[in-house]
């Protein structure tokens, strides 16, 4: 491999990209599986499907949403509840508009475990990035009897992979107290962000 000219290492690497990029996009397109078995320690654990949401999920998504709000914020759960038709539309108008993408994640016999959205915003031109939108990875939620399963990390590399292959530079996010340590493993890194309550 050494020996081959430069441009035909490149060419094989363009191959390998663009290879990666069609399995994932015809493995996630309309809901087909991306199967994807997680491995801990030296046997499989449980074995997840990733499939991407369609409009028929929208209550789902947004019923995670909502149950990973009341999990972060419980003291706000009424407040949390009083969204939920306003979330529901939301996410419904996002999809249609092809400006949300959601994976879900289940089990071989089909039990919802997981979900998790990428919602693609418009950014203006920044000197770090030629693009005009960025992918936001959020509501990202795990039900309660999958957790510590690596759900939450399957759904989280699912999306970024599919940003890279729609070849997005970056991935921004808002992570909990809960959900840093693992956003850390997967290399994300603190921003430039501040909040003012008003």
């Amino acid at each position: 491999m050494n020996n081959l000219p430069e441009i035909t290492v490149q060419q094989l690497l363009t191959s390998a990209c663009l290879l990666q990029k069609f399995i994932l996009e015809q493995d996630l397109s309309l809901g087909r599986p991306f199967h994807h078995p997680k491995r801990f320690g030296s046997s499989f654990a449980m074995r997840f499907n990733i499939q991407c949401a369609t409009l028929k999920d929208t209550e789902l998504l947004a019923g995670h949403r909502l149950s990973m709000w009341r999990d972060i914020l419980p003291e706000l759960a009424t407040c949390v509840t009083d969204t939920e038709e306003r979330t529901i539309e939301w996410i419904r108008e996002k999809l249609s508009l092809g400006k949300l993408v959601g994976f879900i994640a289940k089990t071989e016999e089909g039990q919802v475990a997981g979900s998790g959205c990428i919602w693609i915003r418009e950014q203006p031109p920044l000197p770090m990035s030629q693009l005009l939108e960025v992918p936001y990875l959020m509501s990202l939620y795990t039900e309660k009897e999958f957790r510590r399963k690596g759900v939450a990390r399957l759904i989280a590399e699912t999306a970024i992979a599919w940003c890279r292959t729609h070849d997005y530079d970056r991935v921004n996010l808002d992570a909990s107290e809960a959900g840093k340590s693992l956003y850390k493993t997967l290399g994300f890194k603190p921003g430039y962000g501040m909040r003012l309550q008003l």
